[in-house]
């Protein structure tokens, strides 16, 4: 082998060992990366439980318009413990098993306790639109109320009351559970893969049923030797065990 052929397989080596250099580089720079973007989402994901309980604060004022197409809000909400969800007629999958979970949530819940939906499609979603929607869950229009609005009213409720994503036709899984009071206690995600999680279910039942079993404390009686309730407060309620998934 003459001079110049040992001269071209040394540079062919050469370059060779430099482009595998390259590549090793790139690929453990991306593994990082990766590495550090889960991270980020398990962080997000445990720090933003889907079920536990909520910071004491209270549901602003609000008046939207129920599938009957009558004004309905949160006055109409004072004394009752509700549980509040979202979601639009249209969604195909995520929305209907969402409120198949909460119909069997009011099926086992007290006959006091409410569902309040917020519609993020009020432009096809109609009083007409929700009225044939809420057939579809058997919806006792006394205790689920189907709302829709102006889209700016809409998204206050969603993103300024319950501090959630709300935009047309994107709507959070979660639902909120808010007592007599008016004050956000706790709130939970029925899904999980999509479908209904019974577990779930059966602990906002729970949950509900608790507050719905709390009352404003009488004034004790002359003589009585204990107050005349024995609630306990409310920060020390606990809505259930925090699970870690993704919103």
């Amino acid at each position: 082998m003459n001079a110049w052929a040992v001269r071209g397989w040394i540079l062919f080596a050469a370059l060779l060992a430099l482009l595998y250099g390259g590549w090793t580089a790139v690929r453990a720079s991306r593994d990082a990366g990766d590495s550090q973007s889960t991270s980020l989402r398990t962080a997000n994901i445990e720090s933003h439980p889907t079920s536990g309980p909520e910071p004491d604060r209270s549901v602003a004022d609000f008046v939207l318009t129920d599938q009957s197409g009558r004004p309905f809000g949160s006055a109409d909400l004072r004394g009752k413990v509700w549980i509040a969800s979202f979601f639009f007629a249209s969604c195909p999958a995520t929305c209907r098993q969402l409120n198949l979970g909460l119909a069997d949530v009011l099926a086992a819940a007290p006959a006091d306790v409410m569902v309040v939906s917020l519609t993020c499609d009020p432009d096809n979603d109609t009083p007409e639109t929700l009225t044939r929607y809420g057939e579809i869950f058997h919806a006792d229009p006394a205790r689920w109320k189907f709302l829709t609005g102006p889209m700016s009213d809409l998204r206050r409720v969603g993103r300024d009351i319950f501090q959630v994503a709300f935009e047309k036709g994107v709507h959070s899984e979660r639902v909120f559970v808010v007592d007599r009071e008016g004050r956000i206690r706790g709130r939970y995600s029925v899904l999980t893969n999509g479908s209904v999680d019974k577990p779930q279910v059966d602990k906002l039942v729970a949950f509900a049923s608790e507050l719905a079993g709390e009352s404003t404390a009488k004034p004790a009686e002359p003589g009585d030797s204990k107050p005349a309730t024995d609630e306990k407060p409310a920060e020390a309620a606990d809505a259930s065990t925090p699970a870690a998934t993704s919103p």
